[in-house]
């Protein structure tokens, strides 16, 4: 565990580096909610591709944070531990304790109910699920989405429509323990 300001102060230091390489990119997680002590980064972002005209492996628009990553690795700055497509986890070098980070890959399409569901808490998720469905509706637990009755996307522009389309009042961050 960590203390919040200590959490705070290594997002930041993970955040430079990769924010050159991601369209989007917010710390989310106990650091967002304001927690007192942090047990791991969680990073929500949409990764950056370098344009199709411009050359990539095999011709392909190639996915800029994947080369970030490599070179973070490279350096022995972080130890991948988890590598998927919208799911990255990694330890991050700090000191003499590696501190546990997740990185969680979004879209412009599911931005904000990806942020909205990695800032958590655990809790506060299930209250919002739970809302959705009084109203026929699907908040996904993975951040992939807000579903109509029918299965449809429910376009959002931000978290706090996202508490209005739920009927619900907005929360900050901090205040969903």
């Amino acid at each position: 565990m960590f203390p919040l300001s200590e959490a705070t102060g290594i997002a930041e230091d993970l955040v430079a580096p990769l924010s050159t390489v991601c369209d989007k990119i917010q710390i989310a997680g106990s650091i967002r909610r304001r927690c007192v002590a942090v047990r791991d980064i969680d990073l929500v972002l949409i990764p950056r591709f370098t344009r199709p005209n411009e050359p990539g492996l095999l011709g392909a628009p190639q996915n800029l944070l994947v080369v970030r990553l490599a070179q973070l690795v490279d350096k022995g700055l972080i130890a991948i531990e988890s590598n998927g497509p919208k799911y990255k986890r990694f330890t991050y070098a700090y000191a003499d304790e590696p501190v546990p980070v997740d990185l969680y890959i979004g879209t412009p399409e599911t931005w904000w109910t990806l942020v909205l569901v990695r800032t958590g808490s655990r809790v506060h998720n299930l209250g919002m699920a739970g809302h959705a469905i009084e109203r026929h509706m699907v908040l996904k637990g993975d951040g992939s989405g807000l579903f109509s009755a029918g299965g449809l996307p429910i376009p959002v522009k931000s978290e706090e429509e996202i508490f209005q389309i739920l009927g619900v009042p907005y929360r900050a961050p901090e205040e969903r323990e």
